[in-house]
């Protein structure tokens, strides 16, 4: 199935995984596989459904509760607010987890557990920009304007960003 994807031949590569589920249903390596193939080919119905087994099969699969989160966010909003959560929840040091958990929790209207779960992120120093930009957002809406600042500031500082994301988050401070 990966050499096939490799190849670019999806179709030969989810014909695989359902070879290696017939075998072994209970296959998480598989069902897991096949969900990031489907998702990957844009089937989101049937990546849903894949993504949902691999729930059942490890309910603790911070990866599937993620992918369910974005996958449901246009039709089911509470819903991917809920997979975010699951998803931070089991594991709180991924920052992409935290940042889309703080972005679903802004837009249903919860900006103050949004900032909290951004200023985690911040804390750590951690180099994910989105969560910065998100953060420096919020306090910029909420006018707030100095703390947006220290927050882009922070980020312009950190290691991790590549010299263009230095430079974006200098002008976002100065602005």
């Amino acid at each position: 199935a990966f050499v096939h994807n490799a190849l670019g031949q999806n179709t030969l590569a989810e014909k695989s995984f359902h070879q290696a589920l017939a075998l072994d249903p209970n296959s998480l390596i598989a069902q897991t596989n096949l969900a990031m193939l489907l998702g990957e080919m844009g089937r989101m119905g049937a990546a849903e459904k894949a993504f949902r087994r691999v729930m059942v099969l490890d309910p603790n699969s911070a990866t599937a509760a993620f992918n369910l989160a974005v996958i449901t966010a246009q039709k089911q909003p509470r819903q991917a607010l809920q997979w975010a959560k699951k998803a931070y929840d089991l594991n709180p040091q991924e920052p992409k987890y935290a940042y889309t958990y703080a972005f679903y929790l802004r837009e249903q209207g919860d900006t103050t557990r949004a900032m909290q779960v951004l200023q985690r992120v911040v804390d750590r120093k951690l180099a994910y920009p989105d969560a910065y930009m998100l953060l420096g957002n919020i306090h910029e809406t909420q006018g707030i304007f100095w703390e947006a600042r220290r927050v882009y500031e922070q980020a312009a500082r950190l290691s991790g960003l590549t010299q263009q994301e230095r430079m974006f988050f200098e002008m976002q401070a100065r602005r």
